[in-house]
């Protein structure tokens, strides 16, 4: 174990990077949170366009603290392009990376640092090795609220992957989760200035730039203790469109790295169906069919939260997201033999 004076000698700078993207109050209450913690470092949010008075505010909490630094971007670029300017406008060590939605509990980014600390004490050769992942749990609301099925499966997804990554370390790295993360600034600008970093255009960046780090020899750990909470909302259009971008985005990830993500997007969104949602799932290959099958779908999910049916609203939920997955892998297959 690591001594006082070892962990003293090493402890690296940390600098919190926020995207964000028209969620003034949350902006504001997660930094206020942040500044409450004396001595955790800088804070660079990135503002991403934002068109809901998300930069006066923040230029009002500025002008009371030298430790908030505030980035405005001149084009919208998303999260992942915004995350990396603010990346490489910070100076500190160690990046601390948030989502604009993750309300940090007291003490975060101290428990970031300590990890890396405690490495960088007894890996010397290495001191930009490692990832620290932190938990993130996603607030549901009780009882569920209307159109809150989102929240809730996104919710169950999160807790699996979480089980998967306490059961089996390694897929941290192949399976990332950003959202309350932390490495090292040197390996973070490295995997994209080195030209390893692809661009990506849906979703699982994240992902993405964990397989990058793996090749460049990071390797994560994950710590409960870390604690946040995830303030998830999801409207039904949004919804859709996620799992389209999911399903495309598991393809392309089968394409740069088969070893990764094998080739069984059929086997994967199917395979746990009964037989008769696995025969409607897969006929809306034919574009007609899918526009069909997601408009009835969709009128049902919002009828039955009417309603207040949540169980019959959460599953049609389910369909139609299977559905999209479907859809999004085979229109990635298109694109890759066109």
């Amino acid at each position: 174990m690591p001594t006082d004076d070892d962990l003293t000698a090493v402890e690296p700078s940390p600098s919190v990077v926020i995207p964000t993207h028209n969620r003034r109050e949350r902006i504001l209450a997660l930094v206020g949170r942040l500044l409450a913690d004396d001595g955790d470092g800088e804070i660079v949010v990135v503002d991403d366009c934002s068109r809901d008075g998300t930069a006066d505010a923040l230029a009002a909490l500025v002008a009371g603290s030298p430790r908030l630094h505030v980035l405005a971007l001149t084009e919208p670029a998303g999260a992942s392009r915004a995350r990396l300017a603010g990346a490489r406008a910070a100076t500190g060590d160690v990046l601390v990376m948030l989502d604009d939605d993750v309300m940090p509990a007291p003490g975060l980014v101290a428990k970031h640092v300590a990890h890396h600390a405690a490495y960088r004490a007894t890996s010397p050769d290495d001191p930009d090795g490692l990832l620290v992942l932190g938990y993130m749990p996603t607030t549901v609301p009780s009882p569920l609220p209307a159109g809150a099925f989102a929240t809730a499966l996104y919710a169950q997804e999160y807790e699996k992957r979480c089980a998967g990554y306490e059961r089996d370390p390694s897929t941290i790295m192949t399976a990332l989760w950003l959202g309350n993360a932390s490495l090292s600034r040197a390996r973070y600008l490295h995997a994209f200035e080195s030209g390893l970093m692809p661009t990506f255009p849906y979703r699982h960046e994240d992902r993405i730039l964990g397989i990058v780090l793996r090749e460049l020899g990071v390797h994560g750990v994950f710590d409960r203790a870390i604690h946040a909470t995830h303030e998830h909302n999801r409207p039904l259009p949004k919804f859709l469109k996620d799992a389209y971008d999911n399903g495309r985005g598991r393809e392309e990830i089968h394409r740069l790295y088969p070893e990764v993500v094998p080739d069984d997007a059929e086997q994967e969104y199917l395979s746990d169906l009964p037989a008769p949602l696995r025969a409607l799932v897969s006929s809306t290959s034919r574009e007609p069919v899918r526009r069909a099958v997601v408009g009835t779908l969709s009128t049902g999910i919002r009828a039955t939260g009417r309603l207040g049916a949540r169980g019959p609203e959460t599953t049609l939920a389910k369909i139609a997201r299977r559905v999209e997955l479907m859809h999004g892998a085979r229109a990635a297959r298109g694109a890759q033999r066109g």
